[in-house]
């Protein structure tokens, strides 16, 4: 039967590998989230640059 630390050292390395993947899809999210965020500013750009005066889109 394993001790309790070489249990607790697996549980470990499970949970460093678990928040290590999280952790890139994190930054992967916050890449495509920046990337969203451009893409609306440049869309509410050329609309404002588009919007006739006094014409409400």
């Amino acid at each position: 039967m394993p001790s309790v630390i070489a249990l607790l050292e697996v549980w470990e390395a499970r949970a460093r590998e678990d928040l290590e993947s999280r952790l890139e899809m994190l930054r992967e999210a916050e890449v495509q989230a920046e990337a969203v965020r451009q893409r609306f500013e440049h869309a509410r750009i050329a609309r404002e640059e588009a919007a006739v005066p006094g014409v409400r889109c």
